[in-house]
């Protein structure tokens, strides 16, 4: 009698475990804990404007921003707005270049491409906002995203603010199977998602320098330096089209992974109205 009596209770006690147990996670869900942050990026703009003299120095313009976003790694904080100091001086940079003799004198001369946009290989963050465009419908709003990590759509969209949902409803439905889906799909930059803008440059974007940065405008490349330079730029610099609600999978140049959602994409209240991208993202463990 004592037996059956030790028995039923085992099962009393293991029935009221299970059924206690229905917000326990999942034995293949990718993480325990989901901590929703967020992140406001500004619209990339390290334009300057010619000085008024007597000054001589070039002032940025109204809607300047150097900074890019730098994912963490770890929960101390929500990550960086980090600012490219290389555009501290200078609205652009030079993102390749080739030698050749110079036909007009001794010694080399450079052709190079400028751009205001680093290479995703050259960024020192993470997400860039290369691009913002608005609509009178703010669901049908747009922007290019520059990613320094790798990416990949994840099928189901979030159209929410709400971070406790973003848990519940989306983060803490994945499993393990599907991070590892995910993470096996994910391409550098991006580039093999049907979002992607592969950008090119021709002849018409190369200038030739001098070893002191001057422009030579007298002297064209030889024609195997311009496609030697065409070809080291092509296809490095790789944009991913975004709308709201949209969740990526995302593996930052520190090696963490993210879920991250597009969460909102506006411009300022005030003048210049600098436009700017939200993002609400979580740490896959």
């Amino acid at each position: 009698m004592k037996k059956i009596i030790y028995i039923m209770i085992i099962a009393a006690i293991s029935i009221a475990y299970l059924n206690s147990c229905n917000d326990c996670p999942l034995e293949n869900s990718p993480t325990t804990v989901c901590e929703v942050r967020e992140a406001t990026i500004t619209l990339f703009n390290p334009s300057l404007q010619d000085p008024t003299p007597p000054d001589t120095v070039k002032l940025p313009v109204a809607e300047y921003s150097i900074h890019t976003f730098l994912f963490p790694i770890d929960k101390s904080n929500s990550g960086t707005l980090t600012n490219d100091s290389r555009f501290e001086d200078n609205d652009q940079l030079i993102v390749a270049q080739q030698s050749f003799p110079n036909p007009l004198g001794t010694g080399d001369l450079l052709a190079v491409i400028y751009d205001i946009f680093p290479f995703n290989s050259l960024m020192v963050g993470d997400i860039m906002v290369v691009k913002v465009r608005l609509n009178a419908d703010p669901s049908l709003n747009e922007a290019d995203l520059r990613f320094n990590g790798y990416l990949q759509r994840m099928p189901e969209d979030f159209m929410s603010e709400n971070a406790d949902e973003f848990c519940e409803d989306y983060i803490k439905v994945l499993t393990q199977d599907d991070i590892e889906r995910f993470r096996a799909n994910a391409s550098q930059y991006g580039a093999t998602l049907p979002n992607a803008i592969l950008h090119n440059y021709d002849p018409s974007d190369i200038t030739v320098i001098d070893n002191s940065g001057n422009t030579v405008q007298e002297v064209s490349p030889p024609v195997e330096t311009i496609n030697a330079l065409l070809g080291e730029v092509q296809d490095n610099a790789v944009d991913i089209t975004v709308k709201p609600g949209q969740v990526y999978y995302y593996k930052a140049r520190n090696g963490k992974e993210f879920a991250m959602v597009i969460a909102d994409l506006k411009e300022g209240t005030f003048e210049p109205n600098k436009r700017r991208v939200t993002i609400m993202f979580t740490a896959l463990k």
